[in-house]
C-alpha cells in the first residue's frame, strides 16, 4: 500500500496518497483550533479523519524519515507561541507534538527538515536564538533531543526561509535571506554545516552585484556543483548561479532576472537531459512582467527562454516544476488563464519548447493553486489550490496527463482544514509494518557499527543491517584483531600473552605472531632464543639458529594450526611450480646484522627486491631496475632495523612471464 506525503517548498500544506484512494495532507488554515488539520481522506466512502496541529505550518513541510513517521513543523503555537516540531504515525494516526520552540532555542521555523545520513533531523528557524536572527538546529529522533547547532548573528546571516540540503560531501548548505556583510544592505548569505565536525562556514556574502535574498533552497546537480536562484539584486531582481565545491568558487550566470523574467522564489530541478530548468515570477520594470520559464544547461553558456507568460495563459509563477515520467514539465502558476485567470496547470516539452495550458481553475473547481505538483506510482499528477471550491477555502485536485482529465477531488470546508499555501506538494512513500533495526556505517566496508543504529522501514544510505565492524573509521577492520605479547623484542610472540584489539597495527611490545617459545630477553643469546616450528604435524621449540636449516627440511615456522598459512612444503611447491627461470635465495638465516642475497634470472627483466616487516611495511629498497639474464649477489646491510622476523620479496617481470618470491628473514642481535 502507497501513500503521499504533501511536502511544501516554503509554506506547509500537505497530501499523501495511497493506491487505496487514501489521502493524508495538512492545511495553513481550519481544524478545531484554526491552525490547520492533518488529514485522512478516503475518497471512495468519504471518511474524513482529522488530527489538529498546533498553529499554521508555514514555511515548512513533511520530512518523510526513515522510521516510517512523518515530521513537520509549525511557525506559530505551542506552548510558546513560537511554532512546534511534530511527528504523525501514518499507521497508527498518532500525532505528537516533540518539542516547543522559544526565543533562546529558535523560532517561527521555515524551509523543510533534511534527515542526514546520520538519521538526524536538520531545520532552520527564521527569528531566536541569541541574536534573535535565526538558528540552525537537529533533532535526534532515537533520543527525542532537541540540540541549537548554531545562532545567526547577522555577519554570518539572518532570517533564512529555504531548507538545508545535506551534499555527496556529507556537509549540510544552505542560504539566509538577510543578513551577511554588503555595503547596500542584508542580501543574506550561502553557508556550509558540518554534522561530523560541528563546524560552519560563510561560503559567500550575497551583495547587490551577485544577487541575493533567496527564498528558495539550493540543488545539488550531477556534477556536483550547488546551483540556486535569488531573488533581489541591482536592477530590481535576482539571478542564477553556481557554487563549485571542490573549488569553493562562486559563478554568476546571468546578471539579473531583470533581462531573464523577474523575481524567483522557487527551486531549480535538473531533468534527465542535465539541463537545469526553473521559473521566473515576473519582469517589475520590463513590458509584460507577467514571468517566465527559462532554461540552461550547468555550464551557464545556453541560457534559454522557453515561454514567457502573458497572463491569458498564466501569470508570475511563485512554485518549482517536475520532470514527469513522459518527458515533459509541469507546473502551476496562482493566477492568470482565460476566460477566468484563477491560475492554470500547464506542460512544457523540454525538446520542442511547446507550452500547453492544461486546465484552467475556474474557481468552483478550485482557484489560485500556490504549490507544486507530484506524480504518484499512478502516473496521476496531485495538488491543492489554496482559494477557490464550494466553501471558497481550497480543494485537492488529480490531473491525469495520459487523458488530460482534470478531477476535484475534495473541497475544504474549515473543519476539515482551509488554505493550503505556498509549495504544497505530494511525495509517494511505502506504508511501514515492520521497521528494522539499521547500523551506522562511515568506512563503507559494508559492516556496520554497534553503537550507532537506528530503526528505520527501508535502508538508509550509510547504513547496513549488520553491527560487525568494531572500528568504523577503518575499512580495513572488522573484528578485533588479536596480537600477541613480545617482551624480549625479538619479532616473535607469547602464545599465552594476547590483547584483542581493533587496532592494524599492533601496540608497542606486541606482534602479530605467536611463535616464541621463552619470551624471556638472554642478553647476547639471540641465537639460542626458541620459536615455535611445526614437523610432521607436532609442534617443537627450535633454536633461532636453526630456523634456516629447519625450513629447508620442510618444517614450518609457527604451530602446526598456524591460521596464517606457513607451511613451508606448501609454498615451495607452489614458488617451484611458477620460477621457470628464476630462483631467488638467501643466506645466512637468520642473520646478526648483514646477509647475502643471490637472484638468477633467465630473461630480461624489470626486477624489484624490497624488505617488509611483519606488518607489510617496506623498511628497504635493494633492487629496483631493469636487468639483463644473469646471475646477481648483493648484500643486504640491515644494523639500523630491529631484530625480528623480516619479508623478503622478488617482483621480476620479462616478456615471457612474472616471478614473484616472498622469503622470510629471521634478524637476531
Amino acid at each position: 500500500m502507497k501513500k503521499i506525503l504533501s511536502t511544501l517548498t516554503y509554506l506547509f500544506a500537505g497530501i499523501f496518497f495511497m493506491q487505496a484512494q487514501t489521502l493524508y495532507g495538512v492545511t495553513f488554515n481550519g481544524g478545531e483550533n484554526g491552525g490547520g488539520e492533518i488529514n485522512k481522506f478516503v475518497p471512495a466512502t468519504n471518511t474524513l479523519i482529522l488530527a489538529s496541529v498546533a498553529s499554521n505550518p508555514l514555511y515548512s513541510n513533511f520530512n518523510h524519515a526513515y522510521n516510517g513517521k512523518l515530521y513537520g513543523m509549525t511557525s506559530k503555537g505551542g506552548a510558546k507561541g513560537y511554532g512546534v516540531m511534530f511527528s504523525y504515525d501514518p499507521a497508527t494516526s498518532i500525532y505528537i507534538k516533540l518539542w516547543d520552540f522559544d526565543s533562546v532555542n529558535g523560532a517561527n521555523p521555515s524551509g523543510s527538515l533534511v534527515q542526514a545520513t546520520d538519521g538526524k533531523l536538520y531545520g532552520m528557524t527564521t527569528n531566536g536564538g541569541s541574536n534573535c536572527r535565526g538558528v540552525i538546529f537537529s533533532y535526534t529522533p532515537a533520543s527525542s533531543t532537541y540540540t541549537k547547532l548554531v545562532d545567526f548573528n547577522g555577519i554570518n546571516g539572518a532570517h533564512p526561509y529555504g531548507s538545508l540540503i545535506e551534499a555527496s560531501d556529507g556537509k549540510l548548505y544552505g542560504m539566509t535571506t538577510y543578513g551577511g556583510n554588503s555595503d547596500y544592505g542584508e542580501y543574506g548569505v550561502m553557508f556550509s554545516y558540518s554534522p561530523t565536525s560541528s563546524t560552519y562556514i560563510k561560503l559567500l556574502d550575497f551583495t547587490r552585484n551577485t544577487g541575493g535574498n533567496a527564498y528558495g533552497s539550493l540543488i545539488q546537480a550531477s556534477n556536483g556543483k550547488l546551483y540556486g536562484m535569488s531573488y533581489s539584486g541591482r536592477a530590481c531582481c535576482g539571478g542564477i548561479f553556481s557554487f563549485d565545491l571542490s573549488t569553493s568558487s562562486f559563478t554568476k550566470f546571468y546578471d539579473y532576472f531583470y533581462y531573464l523574467g523577474g523575481s524567483a522564489y522557487g527551486s531549480l530541478v535538473q531533468t534527465l537531459d542535465g539541463r537545469l530548468y526553473g521559473m521566473a515570477s515576473g519582469r517589475i520594470y520590463k513590458q509584460s512582467g507577467a514571468g517566465s520559464i527559462f532554461s540552461l544547461d550547468t555550464s551557464g553558456l545556453d541560457y534559454k527562454t522557453l515561454h514567457s507568460f502573458n497572463y491569458y495563459d498564466g501569470y508570475r509563477p511563485v512554485g518549482s516544476m517536475l520532470q514527469a515520467s513522459d518527458g515533459k514539465l509541469y507546473g502551476t502558476t496562482p493566477i492568470g488563464g482565460a476566460p477566468f485567470y484563477k491560475g492554470v496547470i500547464f506542460s512544457i516539452d523540454p525538446i520542442t519548447s511547446a507550452y500547453k495550458v492544461l486546465n484552467n481553475f475556474n474557481g468552483p473547481d478550485g482557484s489560485n493553486p500556490q504549490g507544486n505538483l507530484m506524480q504518484a506510482s499512478n502516473g496521476k499528477l496531485y495538488g491543492m489550490t489554496h482559494e477557490g471550491g464550494t466553501n471558497g477555502l481550497g480543494v485537492i485536485f488529480s490531473f491525469d496527463p495520459v487523458t488530460g482529465t482534470y478531477t476535484k477531488l475534495k473541497d475544504y470546508n474549515g473543519e476539515n482544514g482551509a488554505n493550503p499555501y505556498y509549495g504544497s506538494a505530494f511525495i509517494e512513500v511505502n506504508d511501514c509494518t515492520a521497521d528494522t533495526t539499521y547500523y551506522r556505517d562511515v568506512d563503507n566496508d559494508g559492516h556496520g557499527n554497534l553503537n550507532d543504529s537506528l530503526r528505520a522501514c527501508t535502508k538508509p544510505t550509510g547504513y547496513v543491517k549488520n553491527s560487525t565492524d568494531c572500528n568504523d573509521n577503518n575499512a580495513t577492520i572488522h573484528a578485533p584483531v588479536t596480537y600477541y605479547r613480545d617482551a624480549d623484542g625479538d619479532g616473535f610472540g607469547d602464545a599465552s600473552n594476547s590483547i584483542s584489539v581493533c587496532e592494524c597495527i599492533p601496540p608497542a611490545g606486541y606482534v602479530t605472531n605467536n611463535y616464541d617459545c621463552e619470551d624471556v630477553d638472554r642478553p647476547g643469546k639471540g641465537r639460542d632464543e626458541r620459536v615455535v616450528m611445526c614437523h610432521n604435524g607436532k609442534p617443537q621449540c627450535v633454536k633461532v639458529k636453526e630456523i634456516d636449516k629447519k625450513l629447508r627440511q620442510g618444517w614450518a615456522l609457527g604451530p602446526c594450526n598456524n591460521a596464517c598459512g606457513t607451511d613451508y612444503e606448501k609454498l615451495l611447491a607452489k614458488e617451484q611450480s611458477i620460477k621457470k627461470g628464476y630462483s631467488f635465495i638467501n643466506y645466512p638465516n637468520p642473520f646478526t646484522s648483514t646477509c647475502t642475497i643471490q637472484y638468477q634470472i633467465h630473461f630480461d627483466s624489470q626486477v624489484s627486491i624490497k624488505v617488509y616487516d611483519v606488518l607489510g611495511r617496506p623498511v628497504a629498497v635493494l633492487v629496483n631496475d631493469y636487468k639483463k639474464a644473469g646471475v646477481y649477489t648483493i648484500n643486504f646491510n640491515a644494523g639500523n632495523l630491529n631484530k625480528g622476523l623480516l619479508l623478503l620479496k622478488i617482483i621480476a617481470t620479462s616478456n615471457e612471464q612474472q616471478f614473484e618470491q616472498t622469503n622470510k628473514l629471521v634478524l637476531v642481535k
